[in-house]
C-alpha cells in the first residue's frame, strides 16, 4: 500500500495506530542522535521523528535524506511532547519505522546548475517557458481541475557534455 493517510488528516484520536505515509520533506533537523523532518503532501504536514532506539535502517535512512526527497515513510501516531499550535497535526508525530526514498530525485536548489531553466523558491518547482496552449487543451485541464485531478508536466531533463 502506497500510503494509509495523507499527511494533514491525522490527529491525536490517531495516536497509537500504525501508518504509511508519502510526500515530500520540508524541512529536515538533524540534533544527532534524534533527527527530525517535515514531510508533507497537497493535504497538509506532519512530524517525523527518527530517534535513537527507532530501526537502524530508518536512522541510515534519515541521515541521507534532504529538503525535498519524495519519502514513503511508515511508522507509529504518537503525541509530541512539545506540542505546535500553529500546525493542524501539531499534537502528534510519526514515530518512524520505515523510511523508503522512492527514487524520485529532487529538483535543483542550486542556481548555477539551473541553466536554461529557472529555478523557484516554491516546493518541487520548475519555471518553464509557457507555451500558447489550444483551447482543447486549456478546457480539458479546467475540467480535470473541477474534479480536483492533478496534472503534472512530464519534463525531460538531460545534460549536454
Amino acid at each position: 500500500m502506497y500510503r494509509t493517510h495523507t499527511c494533514g488528516e491525522l490527529r491525536l484520536c490517531n495516536a497509537g495506530q500504525t501508518v504509511t505515509l508519502a510526500g515530500w520533506v520540508q524541512k529536515v533537523r538533524n540534533l544527532g542522535a534524534m533527527t527530525f523532518f517535515d514531510l508533507r503532501d497537497r493535504y497538509g504536514l506532519v512530524q517525523v521523528a527518527v530517534e535513537e532506539h527507532s530501526p537502524e535502517t530508518a536512522r541510515e535512512a534519515a541521515a541521507e535524506i534532504g529538503r525535498e526527497y519524495v519519502l514513503q515513510v511508515t511508522g507509529r501516531v504518537v503525541e509530541r511532547s512539545s506540542k505546535n499550535p500553529k500546525m493542524p497535526t501539531g499534537e502528534i508525530e510519526i514515530a518512524a519505522e520505515s523510511i523508503v526514498n522512492t527514487g524520485l530525485i529532487p529538483l535543483p536548489r542550486d542556481e548555477s546548475t539551473c541553466t536554461s531553466i529557472s529555478c523557484s523558491n516554491s516546493p518541487s518547482a520548475l519555471k518553464l517557458p509557457r507555451t500558447n496552449s489550444s483551447k482543447a487543451a486549456r478546457s480539458a485541464r479546467t475540467g480535470l481541475r473541477i474534479e480536483s485531478i492533478v496534472t503534472i508536466g512530464i519534463i525531460a531533463l538531460t545534460l549536454q557534455r
